[in-house]
């Protein structure tokens, strides 16, 4: 086991027998954890090289300094591979998180990344990237669609409606299921976005919904997505529009619809450019128009 190091320039140390020293990053790793999580705590995470011998060196001399047991669980990630390699600075072979969000956006970023179970190696792939795209895109439309029929939608409840309240209650319970078992996040990310398409499918036929179904599937995604995205699913999924934004918004697609009535679809085609400029998708169904935030354009 390694308590300390021998120190190089310009990093604090202590004077000891041998030399100038610090603690090693195995000791270093048991006093903040005990500092921060106490002497025994539930999730320790880490790579697969962190396996030996760090982590095993946390056990031993945290346990020989307490006498209790260090972590219940351990979760212990596998390589992303970058054209077949493990991604590695030293050999110049990686992508910096930063280039990737700037490229992908955030939430389909880590909507790709938790689509393979973090005991398997994930190839990063730019074509599996666009296929997360498309499910985050799906999501966000179904719950800003939800969010706003849950203030403007219908005041009777259809009995579809009821069916799906009682699908959501179902999902809910496989979303469980699945983050029970060893964090199965690719399951769980399958149940929202299966549930997603069935709730558009319903849209796309009845135009809206009731308030109070709104309300009761919107929780649905509230409780799931939140821990799918984190922070992000209020920022860039759920993206909450003042009323003025969204009257205008409404407003130029009444003059679109207005257009393609009366076959004007050159003009039409150019207000939904000028829409989709602003980051905000316009989609046509047999009997009715949809919009949602796709990204953040309208911000900047």
């Amino acid at each position: 086991m390694h308590y300390g190091k021998k120190t190089k320039e310009n990093e604090p140390y202590w004077f000891s027998p041998w030399h100038k020293g610090r603690p090693g990053w195995h000791i270093e790793c048991s006093a903040m954890a005990m500092k921060y999580l106490g002497e025994s705590f539930d999730i320790h995470a880490g790579g697969e090289d962190n396996i030996f011998p760090h982590h095993e060196n946390e056990i031993a001399q945290s346990e020989a300094a307490t006498g209790k047991p260090f972590v219940k669980y351990w979760l212990h990630t596998r390589h992303v591979l970058l054209k077949g390699e493990k991604m590695s600075k030293s050999y110049k072979r990686l992508i910096y998180l930063r280039d990737a969000i700037k490229k992908h956006g955030a939430s389909n970023l880590r909507l790709f990344l938790l689509s393979t179970h973090y005991r398997k190696q994930l190839m990063y792939d730019e074509e599996l990237i666009e296929e997360a795209k498309v499910h985050v895109d799906r999501i966000k439309k179904t719950v800003q669609l939800l969010n706003r029929f849950s203030i403007n939608g219908r005041d009777e409840m259809k009995e579809y409606e009821k069916q799906l309240i009682e699908s959501s209650k179902e999902a809910m319970k496989k979303f469980i299921e699945s983050m029970n078992d060893d964090f199965n996040t690719p399951l769980a990310i399958k149940v929202i976005v299966d549930f997603s398409r069935q709730i558009l499918s319903y849209i796309e036929q009845e135009g809206i919904l009731s308030k109070e179904a709104s309300r009761s599937l919107l929780e649905f995604f509230d409780n799931t997505c939140k821990i799918i995205f984190g922070d992000l699913y209020e920022k860039e999924i759920k993206v909450r529009l003042n009323d003025v934004i969204i009257n205008w918004i409404e407003k130029l697609i009444r003059e679109r619809n207005e257009l393609r009535k009366q076959g004007k679809f050159e003009e039409a085609d150019k207000i939904r450019e000028e829409i989709r400029k602003l980051g905000i998708e316009v989609e046509d169904s047999k009997n009715f128009t949809f919009w949602y935030v796709k990204n953040l354009n309208i911000y900047k």
